[in-house]
């Protein structure tokens, strides 16, 4: 099986999906840090299920998702898939290539696929189970596991010895078999402590069960009685019931007449009353429909009054009206004329106003020419004069300026040439301070160097006792930790001696019983008795068996009391041996003689153990026939010699019964058997003995060698300490010397600076000297033009002057002509204002007499109107008096038939009253039956109630089925009777019957579980102890091949030295630690501690290396391992990585030549786009080429 490819997409910086195909061999990734080719060994890890976002090199799991550029947006999610070639069928899977796939979303949520099917995590790890590939396994070395290797401790170091061994499969499944045996225990504990319970519980319950039983037939019968009881009283009830409800239907009937003659005569008094009160609301309605046409009569009077009144008003206004239009009329002729005439004389003053314009403008324009050509011309020539004036002014101004920086520049210059004397008698001065300085600074270095020398020696002798101090401290720590796990082991060894553990449970039962004085006449069981040699545990094991558990008593009284309590507790079984029964069983003397001669004869089992002389009979009875010899060749001519009259057993555990029967192969040897338990508690107290009294040697050594360091340590110190004073004398002539260089510096500064300002300042100065000469060249052009300008701005107002004569003349033409169009604008202005308002009283006035026209209309129309209306309300105010003397009849006739209703009514009202008084008396009559047959229903319905709540029981059933059995009054005596019998019983638990079925079934089942549970954890130990064999047997084997291989391949990549791996216990193969020992060309053999780093990183690579070669993998992922090593170490890596690749496929990611030398294939990681990760893919015969550019 190997690594066919690799698929990515959106994992950390594989934006797009990249497909890299790997072939058997080497295959070399290799690009620049940083641009992601780590990521593909941590996409492989992570497929197989990296469960740590740490280890990815990762916050959380999401950041592995790719999170985007400046030009790219983030992903959603991240996927990465590994195909396996699978056609030689090393997965267990049918087929010949496996796709292993991961997702994960940035909800979250994740996934795995197995051929594109999803599935658990379990299932991919159960996939790969065995294969030596996994996330945390040697398929994937990164650098830091290389140095993990190394500074490991030796405890830990272990694993990788047992991930090589294949291990940890039992290793987990003896944690799981361990945690059932805990479970189990505890279980067991848990249902013996409830059978316990139980047993207390299931007599007393009985009885009470008992007394329930009697309890419940008294309790019955006393039922069945009051039902038949109940049933009678409830017919007799009912039978009176229905006669007052015949009773109560008779009167009921006379009352139903009696109620219909009073809801007729009701009904018609009613009617009256209904009557009566629309009479008395129509005579309402008329008195008040006389009241309203009396008002209305007198409002139409006064309607007819206003009228004839506003009539009058209107005539009177129509005549002032008529005066107004009239007035208006005549106004507006008038104000017509004064329009026409305004409009006439403003189109006069308009036509007079533009000419007189027309001539100013002429005028104005000959003015304005003859001014401006004499003007502008002398206007130049001034501008000119001025300009030039100015600049002759500046001129004059820089020619002083520059005379004045001459001078200043002239002054510095002697300053400088001043300064630069002076900086060079202060150099001179430095230079005498330079000696001074350089001998006193060589002095302090040459005694700080002796100082340093010295430093150096005691710190070297400082390190030699600090790895000494180191050392016996290691030492302490291991003995330390040994007496603690020994410790450990001895309380536990004892805590299973006092809790008798590996005895049955009838046998523990007693002899915890013994010491809770619960017994007595108990010595012990066999076991506790003898004591069996270390050589004769395996014998004396098959011999004895299940006799080590068999207990010894004073007497035989004592063994039939013990198994009394046996009995009595439900405790289990046990065999006993009465010191007053049991005779010793020997050989005769002359099979004894025969076998003391023997040199591969052991000896007979009873001389070989040791026991009280008390219990002589019980061991001679067990052992005294019983012959035991080195092997099986022996017992076997021994007991053809002895005619296989007796049982002979070998020190190897193979037995030859009496009669010739053989027993033998191989034995299980449970670590915690009786005959084993006492021989390791007392080799754990001789062994924490013995690590006591070394712990107190290395704490002495500890003590001497902590005062060595600490004075060591004040040597040092005296040294340093001397050494900082001169480091500080040092430093302040250092400042000194520091203070001086700038002195220094500064002083070469200005005597550069003063040179550069004097040579700034002469090119100054002549530049100065050349503008000056220039500034008076043009000074006197300037002088010169000045003159001329003056001669001709005199010329110029000369002739201006003889034009002022003819100005004067236009310009008086020029104001007679303004005044007269002054005088005319006013004129027009004033004209127009008369027009606008002479046109807005006009058609005021016609706006007026147009509304005065409107009014008198309006007039004319409100007087004719008012006529029609005071003829309409003529007429009406004759049909309201018409209508009110109808009113005055109706009402007089209305009264008359009133009166006859009331009389009608009052009749009627007395034979109501009569007959209300006959209706009481009768429903007093009906209400006294209705109470007599309520009593009796609420009596019935109690009773039935009751059968119903007390006996769940109809009427029916019960007056059915409990007939009475004799007179009422004999079955109520017999009730009486039966109470009280069920009270002399006393309290009764009628859940007792049930409890009590409830508990003998549950504590029949606990006993059946717990007998289970017994032989499930015996099951488990012994799982347990063959895990615990075949990991001790694995992981030595592995040790051995893994050393072997790790010492061959430390001199090939070493190039020589030696090697080895020591293991730190080799007793305690479950536990113990690796140490890697290395003896690289050249040095001394050291622990892996003391190695360079270089020499760690390939002392690990040949550990590694060393276990592939044992167990090997698929593919491996080699993430920059050999980035400490030099070239030579890297060319003798890469050989042996080339070479090794014909049996594991490796993915190189290097930066090495020489690793890339060696590779099949060539993968380059490349970030063309910032972020983003591509792969790109080089031919061998390009490899060269790739190797120039890189360099």
């Amino acid at each position: 099986m190997y690594l066919k490819r690799i698929e990515t997409i959106g994992f950390k910086s594989f934006a797009d999906k990249t497909v890299v195909e790997f072939e058997q061999g080497v295959t070399a990734v290799v690009g620049p840090n940083g641009s992601g080719k780590s990521n593909i060994s941590d996409a492989i890890r992570w497929v197989l299920g990296e469960q740590s976002a740490k280890s990815l090199r990762g916050g959380k799991m999401e950041d592995i998702i790719f999170a985007g550029t400046s030009t790219r947006k983030p992903l959603n999610f991240a996927e990465v898939t590994l195909v396996l070639d699978n056609s030689c069928g090393s997965l267990p899977i049918d087929y010949e290539e496996v796709s292993i796939t991961r997702r994960v979303y940035r909800t979250g949520d994740s996934e795995y696929l197995i051929n594109k099917q999803k599935v658990r995590l379990k299932d991919v790890v159960d996939l790969i189970m065995d294969t030596g590939i996994g996330h945390d396994s040697l398929s994937i070395i990164s650098q830091d596991k290389v140095k993990a290797i190394v500074e490991a401790r030796v405890e830990d170091r272990r694993v990788i010895i047992e991930e090589a061994a294949g291990v940890l499969k039992y290793k987990m499944r003896k944690k799981e078999a361990t945690r059932k045996l805990e479970s189990t225990s505890d279980n067991l504990s848990r249902v013996q402590d409830i059978i316990f319970e139980l047993e207390d519980q299931v007599e007393p319950l009985r009885k009470q069960s008992e007394q329930a039983e009697k309890y419940m037939v008294l309790k019955q019968e006393c039922s069945d009685s009051e039902i038949s009881v109940l049933a009678y009283d409830i017919k007799t009830l009912n039978d009176q019931m229905e006669r007052s409800k015949k009773e109560r239907k008779d009167v009921e009937f006379e009352h139903v007449s009696i109620n219909a003659k009073i809801a007729n005569d009701e009904r018609r008094r009613d009617t009256l009353k209904q009557n009566q009160q629309a009479q008395e609301r129509q005579l309402e309605q008329l008195q008040a429909d006389l009241v309203e046409t009396s008002e209305w009569i007198q409002k139409l009077q006064g309607q007819r009054d206003v009228l004839k009144e506003r009539h009058k008003n209107a005539s009177s206004n129509k005549e002032e009206l008529a005066e107004q239009q009239a007035q208006l009329e005549s106004r507006l002729e008038t104000s017509q004329v004064e329009l026409k005439t305004a409009e006439e004389a403003m189109t006069k003053t308009k036509t007079s106003l533009e000419t007189k314009q027309s001539q100013l403008q002429k005028v104005s324009e000959e003015y304005q020419h003859l001014e401006e050509n004499l003007k502008i011309q002398l206007d130049t020539t001034r501008d000119a004069y001025f300009e030039d004036v100015n600049r002759l002014a500046s001129v004059k101004n820089q020619y002083i300026a520059i005379n004045q920086q001459i001078k200043r520049t002239e002054t510095t210059l002697e300053r400088i040439n001043e300064d630069e004397e002076k900086a060079l008698l202060d150099r001179d001065a430095l230079v005498q301070e330079q000696e001074t300085f350089k001998a006193q600074y060589g002095k302090f270095e040459t005694s700080l160097k002796e100082k340093r020398d010295l430093y150096q020696q005691l710190y070297k002798e400082h390190q030699q006792r600090l790895k000494q101090a180191e050392m016996e401290t290691n030492r302490h720590r291991h003995l330390t930790h040994q007496l603690d796990k020994m410790n450990n082991r001895l309380q536990w060894l004892e805590d299973a001696q006092k809790d008798f553990s590996g005895f049955n449970e009838g046998v523990k039962k007693i002899l915890k019983a013994r010491e809770q004085g619960q017994v007595s006449g108990i010595e012990g069981a066999v076991a506790e008795l003898v004591t069996i040699p270390k050589e004769l545990e395996l014998a004396m094991d098959v011999v004895l068996g299940p006799v080590m558990q068999q207990i010894v008593t004073t007497n035989d009284d004592s063994a039939k009391k013990a198994i009394d309590f046996l009995k009595k507790h439900h405790a289990g079984r046990a065999t006993f041996l009465p010191l007053n029964v049991i005779k010793s069983r020997l050989l005769p003397m002359d099979v004894q003689n025969r076998i003391q001669g023997n040199q591969d004869v052991v000896g007979v089992a009873s001389q070989l153990v040791g026991y009280d002389q008390r219990y002589r009979q019980i061991v001679e009875n067990i052992l005294g026939n019983i012959i035991v010899t080195k092997d099986l060749n022996v017992a076997k001519n021994l007991a053809k010699q002895l005619n296989y009259r007796y049982r002979i057993v070998t020190l190897d555990g193979d037995v030859i019964n009496a009669g010739g029967a053989m027993t033998g192969g191989a034995v299980k040897r449970q670590g915690s058997s009786l005959l084993r338990q006492k021989n390791e508690i007392e080799d754990c107290q001789r062994q924490i003995q013995q690590l006591t009294d070394e712990l107190e040697q290395s704490k002495v050594l500890q003590e001497e060698w902590a005062q060595t360091v600490k004075q060591s340590e004040k040597e040092l110190q005296k040294v340093q300490l001397a050494g900082e004073r001169l480091k500080e004398k040092m430093s302040e002539v250092n400042q000194q010397k520091l203070a001086f260089e700038y002195r220094e510096k500064s002083q070469n500064e200005r005597e550069q600076l003063l040179r550069i300002e004097r040579r700034e300042h002469e090119a100054e100065l002549k530049q100065l000297v050349e503008k000056n000469n220039q500034l008076a060249e043009d000074r006197l052009v300037l002088e010169q033009r000045i003159e001329e300008a003056k001669a001709t701005i005199e010329t110029l107002e000369e002739q201006l002057e003889q034009q002022e004569e003819l100005k004067s003349q236009l310009l008086q033409q020029m104001t007679e002509l303004k005044v007269d169009v002054a005088k005319l604008e006013t004129a027009l202005h004033n004209e127009c204002a008369t027009f606008e308002r002479l046109k807005g009283e006009t058609e005021q006035a016609r706006t007026r007499l147009k509304e005065l026209l409107d009014k008198i209309a309006e007039s004319e129309q409100a007087l004719l109107g008012n006529d029609d209306e005071v003829v309409q309300l003529e007429a009406n105010l004759a049909e309201k008096k018409e209508k009110r003397e109808s009113i005055i009849e109706q009402i007089q006739d209305q009264r008359v038939t009133l009166t006859k209703v009331s009389q009608e009514l009052e009749t009627l009202e007395r034979e109501v009253r009569e007959s209300h008084k006959v209706q009481q008396k009768m429903a007093e009559s009906l209400n006294q039956l209705d109470v007599s047959i309520g009593k009796v229903d609420v009596e019935m319905d109690i009773m039935i109630k009751k059968l119903e709540e007390e006996y769940q029981m109809t009427f029916d059933h019960a007056n059915e089925n409990y007939p009475l059995k004799g007179s009422i009054e004999e079955i109520k005596s017999r009730i009486r009777s039966i109470k009280g019998q069920i009270a002399a019983l006393g309290e009764i638990n009628v859940g007792a019957i049930q409890e009590y079925q409830r508990v003998k079934e549950r504590y029949d089942f606990l006993t059946t579980q717990r007998d289970d549970l017994i032989e499930a954890k015996a099951t488990l130990e012994e799982t347990i102890n063959e895990m615990d064999q075949e990991m001790t047997v694995k992981f030595k084997e592995t040790f051995d091949l893994v050393r072997e291989q790790y010492m061959e391949i430390f001199k090939k990549l070493f190039g020589g030295g030696s090697a080895d791996l020591v293991l730190t216990d080799p007793h305690d193969l479950l536990h113990t630690g690796v140490e890697i020992i290395a003896q690289p060309p050249g040095t001394k053999l050291k622990t892996s501690n003391l190695l360079s780093g270089g020499q760690k990183a390939l002392t690990s690579i040949a550990l590694l290396f060393a276990i592939l070669k044992v167990r090997t993998v698929p593919f491996c992922v080699l993430d920059e391992v050999e980035a400490a090593l030099d070239e030579a170490n890297v060319a003798r890596y890469a050989n042996y990585l080339k070479a090794f690749s014909n049996e594991t496929q490796f993915i190189v990611i290097t930066h090495r030549k020489g690793t890339m030398e060696k590779a099949d294939v060539l993968y380059g990681v490349t970030m063309q786009e910032r972020g983003v990760t591509k792969l790109v893919s080089v031919r061998m015969d390009n490899v060269s080429d790739y190797m120039d550019d890189e360099k």
